[in-house]
């Protein structure tokens, strides 16, 4: 058995969105971390419009094209 201290080196990066430490191989290969990930995506489909919903800005061109 040994005593002496071993040095060994993994491959790490950072997140781009959190800049915590990222040693799994999708971490390191995609960027993000798995929960990094999951809320990207979240923020992503929030940001998407909802179908059949306008907002005041096309309902005022709406009415001005009427005019």
């Amino acid at each position: 058995m040994k005593t002496e201290n071993e040095t060994f080196m993994i491959q790490a990066r950072r997140c781009q969105r959190c800049g915590g430490i990222l040693i799994s191989k999708n971490g390191i290969d995609e960027g993000y971390g798995h929960v990094c990930k999951k809320k990207m995506l979240q923020e992503k489909t929030a940001a998407l419009p909802i179908f059949g919903q306008i907002n005041l800005f096309d309902h005022a061109k709406e009415s001005e094209d009427l005019l």
